[in-house]
């Protein structure tokens, strides 16, 4: 069924090295985003030329890919982020626009429609709010106007279904903007406004035919995700589910995936585990708010997502071909047996990666394939029946196999012998090796399996990683998740410090050259871990952390962070690490970029500033212009931060391999 092709790269891959410079880890992704149109013969891909540059759009015949692009789209202050065919002439661009208002510069995401072959581009809807008319509001307004795809409505290849701001409200909550959904007209541009958002409401979602279904909204007195949705022709929101932490919700996880049928216009497919330890994917019927029929339980994780194909006869109706669980990483339950031998095959071809379908053709014949794996990063691949497997780009082309180190997923047990699961990078060479734990943030989250950017720069300079997924980390099943609710730095410290005990009896790591770096929740699991009594670590690296907990408390409470973090905000109780900086006997570098949102800078200033005044050997690099999270943090940020890393792991804790 598969061949393999001689590869083709947009970026040449730099000539391998035994280690990879700081230059080759840093790079911004060079390809993003490949999407294939519903005929298979037209390829475009959202890609860089350079290590830094802005992301914009290229062409490609699918049936030539050695010919190089057929069109380049993109402008100055224009990123392109994502890309869908919406038929064989017309592609839906999501981009990101820098715009220079006065003192004032903000990016503001937009969707355009893009003809392939005249590049004609149509901006969709085009909004520009009155200042004459609403004052500064205007501003705030023009931020919040991005446009969205909800549906690209396969069925209609002429329309595609909108989310947008277009009105604002004024009351007792403040001034709130009204998103609107619309039906646009791909050849006009025109878009007609089908429904007018309730500002209680947000995430709007449609059924098979575009009729706004779903939404959601977050309870200010619980902090719940809470999910509503309207029976077949109705226009009453009804609550059918909602995910909460440490309440008496329903159940404790519940998310919609999705309509299940075309037959059934009120049947839902969900996750939940309002039954079970571990949540499932259950189909759910809406008028009656029950669940219908469990499809997929894992015993020991939680349930994912489904993997699905379209009926290219019917394009209104998809039909479930496998089932994801959060293991390990990229594993799928299938059930249909196409789908399975496909898989099995592309194996064989892509050895040692998880691969998924990222898009298809019509007929399924075409296929674009993600790929990613311990020691390769991100790629995409086009698959033909008749070429095999051909490589589209990777997102870091300078990387090579032979230069990474092998990840493994683990389990070790805790103080109190519960198993606590974890990834361990092994570095090259005999061990026992310089060690560094790597808690993830959240905390409420976790790692995943594939390539991991911060284990691999540590294991290439000589350092072996692990990252434990201590109580409170999701995908394990809601006992592992609520053991460690209200447990900052007690028992989910516990798991991160045994961690260490694990490797070092394992023989991996050498118990006098241990260090302790996170980032988010792992900042404040990397200042913690060094202000407890006989610690195991010569040093630490706390980044983007939470260190004064009362007034990251008081910020949850007054609705801070967004919905994830009010959900869990009732679990954020435990040790304060201001009050323990006495007890840092070991030398420490603080990373913090200087725009977070998420967790402001100020947690970093009074860490530092109360270091200091305790005489303690401290430094603080301070990312100019970073933000919080992954696709904020760019070239520039890292090549300031890995070296840095290295150089204070290698000399000022005296850890050098």
């Amino acid at each position: 069924m598969i061949a393999l092709l001689a590869t083709l790269a947009f970026l040449t891959p730099a000539s391998a090295q035994n280690v990879p410079t700081f230059e080759a880890f840093s790079q911004d992704p060079a390809i993003t985003d490949a999407d294939i149109s519903p005929n298979g013969r037209w390829l475009a891909v959202v890609q860089r030329a350079s290590v830094d540059g802005e992301r914009f759009l290229r062409i490609y015949d699918a049936k030539n890919l050695s010919k190089g692009h057929l069109r380049t789209l993109g402008g100055r202050n224009i990123e392109v982020s994502g890309v869908t065919w919406a038929n064989n002439d017309t592609l839906v661009v999501n981009f990101i626009q820098q715009v220079n208002d006065g003192p004032n510069t903000f990016q503001i995401g937009k969707v355009a429609t893009i003809n392939r072959t005249s590049g004609g581009f149509n901006e969709i809807p085009k909004i520009q709010f009155d200042r004459k008319t609403l004052g500064s509001d205007a501003e705030l307004l023009q931020q919040q106007a991005g446009a969205s795809v909800i549906s690209n409505l396969p069925h209609d290849p002429e329309h595609i279904i909108i989310s947008y701001t277009a009105d604002f409200t004024r009351g007792s909550g403040g001034f709130r903007p009204v998103r609107y959904v619309g039906k646009v007209n791909l050849k006009s541009g025109r878009v007609v406004p089908t429904f007018r958002g309730d500002t209680r409401y947000g995430g709007y979602r449609v059924d098979q035919d575009g009729n706004v279904r779903l939404a959601g909204t977050t309870d200010p007195a619980t902090g719940d995700a809470v999910s509503v949705a309207r029976a077949s022709g109705s226009e009453e929101w009804i609550e059918i589910g909602r995910s909460g932490a440490g309440t008496s919700s329903t159940s404790q996880q519940f998310a919609v995936l999705g309509f299940s049928s075309v037959d059934d216009p009120n049947e839902l497919l969900v996750v939940s585990n309002h039954e079970s330890d571990t949540s499932g994917i259950y189909t759910f019927d809406i008028p009656s708010r029950r669940y219908k029929e469990l499809l997929f339980r894992h015993p020991r994780y939680d349930a994912g997502s489904v993997r699905f194909v379209r009926d290219p006869k019917n394009l209104k109706q998809t039909y479930i071909t496998g089932f994801t669980y959060t293991g390990r990483g990229g594993e799928v339950v299938w059930i249909d047996d196409f789908e399975k031998q496909f898989h099995e095959q592309l194996k064989q071809v892509l050895t040692d990666r998880v691969s998924s379908v990222w898009s298809q053709s019509r007929d399924g014949n075409v296929r674009v394939i993600q790929a990613t794996g311990e020691k390769y990063p991100r790629a995409f691949y086009l698959y033909t029946p008749d070429d095999g497997i051909q490589l589209i780009g990777e997102s870091m082309p300078q990387l090579r196999p032979e230069q990474l180190a092998e990840r493994k997923y683990i389990r070790y047990k805790a103080r109190d012998g519960y198993e606590i699961p974890a990834y361990v990078t092994i570095p090259n060479g005999t061990p026992p090796f310089p060690t560094v734990n790597m808690p993830h943030g959240g905390p409420t989250a976790r790692d995943t399996g594939g390539f991991d950017l911060w284990a691999q720069v540590l294991a290439s300079r000589g350092y072996a990683v692990i990252q434990p997924q201590f109580r409170v980390s999701t995908g394990f099943g809601r006992e592992h998740l609520e053991a460690g609710f209200s447990e900052w730095g007690k028992l989910q410290q516990d798991d991160i410090d045994d961690a260490m005990k694990f490797m070092v009896d394992a023989g991996i790591a050498d118990e006098d050259r241990l260090a302790i770096f996170g980032w988010s929740y792992g900042g404040y699991a990397s200042a913690m871990g060094i202000m407890r009594d006989n610690h195991p670590y010569k040093c630490a690296i706390p980044s983007a952390g939470v260190y004064d907990l009362p007034r990251f408390r008081a910020w949850l409470f007054q609705g801070g962070g967004g919905s994830l973090a009010r959900r869990y905000r009732d679990t954020v109780e435990g040790l304060n690490p201001l009050d323990y900086v006495s007890k840092v006997d070991v030398p420490v570098l603080i990373i913090h970029g200087t725009n977070d949102e998420r967790v402001p800078i100020i947690h970093s200033d009074l860490l530092n500033s109360a270091l200091k005044r305790e005489g303690k050997d401290v430094e603080y690099l301070k990312l100019k212009d970073a933000n919080h999270f992954f696709g904020t943090i760019f070239y520039r940020h890292w090549m300031e931060m890995f070296p840095t890393m290295v150089r204070f792991l290698d000399e000022d804790c005296g850890l050098k391999p």
